[in-house]
């Protein structure tokens, strides 16, 4: 079982607001004994995930040309994670972890407002914006990618605490797990 969370930074996003990201997964593990000190962990990892942005509306260099981003995207996601570890001492390893998924998401407006339709005003270089209704609030669903790479310790091959960073679960975060 893993924990993935932190917000989401990007220079456009902090103008309007904020996005943070929170993963719930279950990963059924098998490890191969290389060495004494070495060992690998893969197996397939099951996800839902939530993002939610908020909106900064408030802030003097607001306009309405920075998209809405008060809303809420839901996926699951189903992939692969391996995990390389070396001992440090005894009970306690550093390891790199690499995952990949794929699954399907919806994307929820969750206040009425002006959403970014993708297309441009014509005679004008800027994005055409439209009022949110009832019939486009669950139009959105796609395809989600996610990476990522993570480092950290493993304490008595039961709880893991790392950095990562990627695409699709945030740019960067903490992760915390615990082995059943």
């Amino acid at each position: 079982m893993e924990i993935s969370t932190l917000p989401i930074y990007h220079t456009k996003t902090k103008m309007f607001g904020y996005y943070a990201y929170k993963s719930f997964s279950f990963l059924p593990e098998w490890k191969i004994d290389v060495t004494r000190d070495f060992d690998v962990t893969i197996g397939p990892k099951f996800s839902a995930n939530l993002v939610f942005g908020v909106n900064n509306r408030n802030r003097s260099d607001y306009t309405q040309f920075v998209i809405d981003k008060d809303e809420i995207i839901v996926s699951a996601s189903v992939g692969e994670e391996v995990d390389f570890n070396y001992r440090l001492r005894d009970n306690l390893k550093a390891y790199i972890g690499l995952e990949a998924q794929v699954g399907i998401g919806e994307r929820i407006y969750t206040k009425s407002g002006l959403y970014d339709t993708g297309k441009k005003i014509e005679g004008s270089s800027e994005n055409a914006f439209k009022p949110y209704t009832p019939y486009i609030i669950f139009n959105n669903t796609h395809i989600m990618y996610s990476g990522k790479v993570s480092a950290g310790l493993k304490i008595r091959d039961k709880y893991n605490i790392a950095l990562y960073g990627g695409y699709g679960k945030g740019y960067f975060g903490i992760e915390f797990g615990q082995t059943f």
